[in-house]
């Protein structure tokens, strides 16, 4: 029986090796300040319209906004509310655009007030878009994998306390190290929240 966990234990481990590591360096370094947007390359646009755009109508302008002026388009031109406004593209490439509200007083003519939106273009490094994977910000494909190796974090803790028989000659010790690491964890939580 410890045989065939151990065989598990090796290449479950062997498999989720890189997802780990990814995890491992991206969460470190969110923790430090080194975010998403870190090395990422954003141009921002102001742009007047005489008509007051509805959201429906905020992508298509933008799409031919960054058309006419050759600037790149995002692979995926469906339009998701965001906190940006509207949004479209991916984790590492996206276009957003909203509505910048104008101050009345400053419009001399009342007749002629126009509309300005902002157009923002980003693209994220891959280390960006990684962070945004850790934070399963990116399509449902990744999603799969990272739960994969949340059960197979699972399965390698139990595997390998089968392998070491629950550590039968240093069970105390074990018990007690156990111990220690929940304490530290429910102090260190509580303490954080």
């Amino acid at each position: 029986m410890k045989k065939y966990f151990h065989k598990i234990h090796i290449y479950i481990s062997i498999f989720f090796l890189p997802m780990a590591l990814m995890y491992a360096i991206t969460g470190t370094l969110y923790i430090f300040g080194i975010e998403e947007n870190s090395g990422a390359i954003t141009n921002t646009y102001k742009v007047e319209s005489k008509n007051k755009l509805i959201e429906e109508n905020m992508a298509d302008f933008m799409i031919k906004y960054l058309r006419d002026n050759n600037l790149k388009l995002p692979q995926n031109l469906v339009a998701k509310n965001s906190r940006n406004g509207i949004q479209i593209g991916g984790i590492y490439y996206s276009a957003s655009i909203k509505n910048i509200p104008q101050n009345a007083n400053s419009i001399k003519d009342s007749q002629n007030i126009t509309n300005v939106y902002e157009i923002t273009t980003i693209q994220r490094s891959i280390y960006g878009s990684l962070v945004l994977l850790h934070k399963s910000k990116g399509k449902f494909y990744f999603d799969i994998i990272a739960t994969a190796f949340g059960i197979a974090l699972i399965v390698l803790y139990l595997s390998g306390l089968i392998i070491t028989s629950f550590c039968i000659k240093r069970r105390g010790k074990a018990v007690f190290t156990f111990t220690i690491g929940l304490l530290t964890l429910a102090i260190l939580a509580y303490l954080s929240v």
